[in-house]
C-alpha cells in the first residue's frame, strides 16, 4: 500500500510472507515487513530538502542451517560490513536528511547527505536488546548529472561506534552509484520466493 498526502509526503507499507512445505511441515519460512515514509520537498530560503524514514522488520522461520539475515550495507547499516553478525531476525530502522544547495556545476547537481541507522540482530525471543544493537552515523555528497552513463556518485563516511567489539574500525569510507531507499513498482509478477535478506 502506498500513499502520497500533500503536507505529510509519501508513505508506503510492504510485507510479505513465503515458505515451503514438506509433508505436514513448514521449512524456509520467512516474514517481512517495511514502512518507508518521505517528506514532500521543503524549501527554506534558496536551499531545499528532504527526510526519509524506514523501519524494516525481517524474521527466519524453521531456516536450514547455515541460512541467517544479516545488517550489512543496504540491508541494515549502509556502509557497514561484517560477516560475524548474523541472525534469524533483525530489526532496522534508517534515517536519512538530503540538503540541496542552489548550485549547478557544469551541469551536476550536488546535495549534502546525513544519516542515522539502528538495527537490531539476533535469534532467541527477545533479540531487543542491547548486546544485539549496532548503530551507524554519517554524511556525504551526493553528485548527479543525468546526462551521463553513471548519473549519481555518493561519496560517504560512516562512523560505527559498535565496530570497535568486532575488532574493526569505527569509521569508514566509501562510495555508491544509486539511492539506498528503494520504491517498488505496483505490478504483477509470477509468484516466487520471498527474499530472506
Amino acid at each position: 500500500m502506498a500513499e502520497f498526502v500533500k503536507k505529510i509526503g509519501y508513505v508506503s507499507l510492504t510485507g510479505g510472507y513465503g515458505s515451503f512445505w514438506r509433508g505436514n511441515k513448514m521449512e524456509e519460512g520467512v516474514y517481512y515487513g517495511r514502512l518507508l515514509h518521505f517528506t514532500p520537498l521543503i524549501t527554506f530560503r534558496n536551499w531545499k530538502y528532504r527526510n526519509y524514514i524506514s523501519f524494516r522488520y525481517t524474521k527466519g522461520l524453521n531456516q536450514l542451517d547455515g541460512y541467517y539475515v544479516n545488517i550489512n550495507r543496504e540491508n541494515g547499516l549502509r556502509g557497514f560490513i561484517s560477516e560475524g553478525v548474523v541472525g534469524t531476525k533483525k530489526f532496522v530502522i534508517n534515517m536519512e536528511s538530503n540538503f540541496y544547495p542552489p548550485l549547478n556545476l557544469l551541469g551536476f547537481k550536488m546535495a549534502f547527505v546525513l544519516f542515522a541507522d539502528f538495527a537490531w540482530i539476533g535469534q532467541n525471543r527477545n533479540f531487543l536488546t542491547r548486546s544485539n544493537y549496532y548503530s551507524g552515523f554519517g554524511l556525504g555528497l551526493r553528485f548527479r548529472n543525468e546526462h551521463l552513463v553513471f548519473s549519481m556518485v555518493q561519496i560517504m563516511v560512516g562512523y560505527y561506534p559498535d565496530a570497535i567489539k568486532l575488532n574493526k574500525t569505527p569509521l569508514q569510507f566509501y562510495e555508491r552509484s544509486r539511492f539506498f531507499y528503494n520504491f517498488l513498482d505496483f505490478n504483477y509478477s509470477r509468484p516466487g520466493q520471498e527474499p530472506y535478506i
